[in-house]
């Protein structure tokens, strides 16, 4: 059953929500780059445990740049924020491209954890109001 909702006028755009999404993402794993660079650089963790803090960043920042998006447009959730974890996707793509020569490797668990944080993001978001109030039907007097 599909529960009505007060139309505030209050969502953003598609396009600004999902750049703004996908921005959110990018700043996200700038900044958690560099502290995994500062704490590979203090001797902190090893380089053998640089790929799980490379999934786990990727993770929070595709499920951060998610709930940022489903919360600006709060319609379509899980499409939105699927559409935004696939841009944040090619953007890590082409930053590879541009900046690494195109050296893929590592690119199948990359769109796993995207894909995992884009999912779990929509999913999060998309149950909160759609608790049932009531557990029975009262009935209709005649």
């Amino acid at each position: 059953m599909v529960k009505a909702k007060k139309v505030t006028g209050k969502a953003s755009a598609v396009p600004i929500g999902i750049g703004l999404g996908v921005l959110i993402s990018l700043v996200l794993t700038l900044l958690g780059g560099m502290g995994v660079a500062s704490l590979l650089a203090g001797e902190s963790i090893g380089m053998e445990a640089l790929g799980f803090w490379r999934m786990a960043l990727q993770f929070i920042a595709a499920f951060a740049g998610a709930v940022v998006t489903a919360v600006k447009i709060k319609h379509q959730i899980m499409p939105m924020s699927l559409i935004t974890g696939g841009g944040y996707f090619l953007t890590l793509l082409a930053m590879n491209a541009l900046f690494f020569g195109g050296q893929y490797q590592g690119v199948l668990v990359t769109g796993l954890m995207i894909l995992l944080g884009s999912v779990l993001a929509a999913w999060i978001v998309g149950r909160g109001g759609n608790t049932p109030k009531r557990k029975h039907k009262i009935p209709a007097y005649r």
